[in-house]
């Protein structure tokens, strides 16, 4: 429940008002000052004595938040000034994983524009510093940077590390751009993303990104459900927002890794992605053994959507073809059925995943509500023989909201 308390002087337009939260035992928030409505104009101020951060929703930790706000001159559109201050002893925010300690903040507000003065923060031997400068009127850039040991990250069914970072991030006319660098230590890293979210980057993330350098230091790897590489120290990309698109700049090397290719394991002997002009080159040989042939996976130039590497026997005479060497792949799953069973497979992928989407499509339409559907059904049947059916649901998800 909440109480409010106050006094008016109708005589001066004078007056004061205090509310009290009686659920978290505390006052909330003063109001004290006088209007002057026949000319629209009044002195107010706005005063939060000291709330606790653990009674705020969606935030744990334990610390408290004070300030105050000084509200002057015409009511239509008035000056606003003040401060805010946050001290917590300990905090749990997203994307961080481990909970922040020792946070101290301080926040002005000068003519209604909102400005970090200070930040800092402890997680475990990290420490981060962050504050904002205005450029201009119209412009601010806030400057984050962490010390000593790596910041350990978590993003679900997108990536998990630890990062060290010395950026910063404008504003201006409702845009932000980045510029600085994140460095990666001990990262694993997905694309398209594990989670129902969908493969493209948030937009505010996409902003905040824009300029800034992403590099590779040590023990970083990127996988997929065909891929795994570790990817070479000194790897970098840049996002660079242009016109509402993404353009990606940047070199990275694979250090070692393999390749799930016709349910074949390959070892990357070499491999390098350069961005040209937001274009992607591709460039990465990977080899196997079956039966004692030496065979090559190999791809360069654009790469295109879906990726159409070149299969090769160097060692053989005369050369084989690439149905030959995919039968030879598909060698311990039937012979020429091999091709067959691959050709079900790979449309199964292909066409299955394109009717389950539609088919998302067609559900929230029709419920007007937020759903999405998730089954390997419709590429199992596609792809497998009728005894298989028993276990086509497997793995289902229907996901609201």
């Amino acid at each position: 429940a909440l109480t409010l308390s106050g006094s008016i002087n109708p005589e001066e337009n004078i007056g004061s008002l205090s509310s009290y939260q009686h659920f978290f035992h505390e006052e909330a928030l003063t109001l004290s000052g006088s209007i002057n409505p026949e000319e629209n104009i009044g002195s107010l101020s706005l005063c939060l004595p000291s709330f606790h951060l653990q009674n705020l929703p969606y935030l744990s930790g334990s610390g408290q938040i004070n300030g105050e706000l000084k509200i002057e001159g015409d009511l239509d559109d008035p000056e606003i000034n003040g401060r805010v201050s946050i001290s917590a002893d300990s905090l749990k925010v997203p994307v961080i994983s481990e909970v922040l300690s020792d946070v101290v903040a301080s926040l002005s507000i000068e003519d209604g524009k909102v400005r970090l003065s200070s930040f800092s923060a402890n997680v475990g031997m990290t420490k981060i510093l962050a504050y904002s400068k205005e450029l201009s009127l119209e412009r601010q850039e806030l400057l984050v940077r962490t010390e000593g040991d790596a910041l350990h990250i978590k993003i679900p069914g997108l990536i998990t590390g630890e990062v060290r970072a010395e950026v910063s991030a404008k504003r201006q006319e409702g845009l932000d751009s980045g510029s600085g660098e994140i460095s990666f230590y001990n990262t694993s890293v997905t694309w398209p993303p594990e989670t129902k979210s969908k493969a493209e980057m948030p937009l505010y993330l996409q902003n905040i990104l824009s300029g800034i350098k992403l590099s590779a230091k040590h023990n970083v790897n990127y996988y997929n459900p065909w891929v795994k590489i570790e990817v070479a120290e000194g790897s970098w990309i840049k996002l660079k927002k242009r016109d509402d698109q993404i353009e990606v700049a940047g070199n990275a090397w694979a250090k070692k890794g393999n390749i799930d290719y016709l349910g074949q394991d390959f070892t990357i002997k070499e491999g390098n992605l350069e961005f040209r002009e937001g274009i992607p080159y591709l460039s990465g040989e990977a080899e196997t053994k079956v039966d004692s042939v030496r065979l090559l996976l190999s791809h360069k130039g654009v790469m295109n959507t879906p990726i159409e590497p070149v299969l090769s026997a160097p060692d053989e005479s005369p050369p084989k073809t690439q149905e030959e060497l995919i039968e030879l792949l598909q060698t311990g799953k039937g012979g020429s059925e091999g091709i067959k069973g691959f050709i079900g497979t790979f449309f199964g992928r292909l066409v299955g995943k394109r009717i389950t989407k539609e088919a998302s499509s067609v559900l929230r339409t029709t419920l007007g509500i937020d759903i999405e559907l998730n089954s390997p059904f419709v590429e199992k049947v596609l792809s497998e023989d009728s005894k298989g059916y028993a276990y086509a649901f497997s793995g289902t998800e229907i996901i609201c909201g």
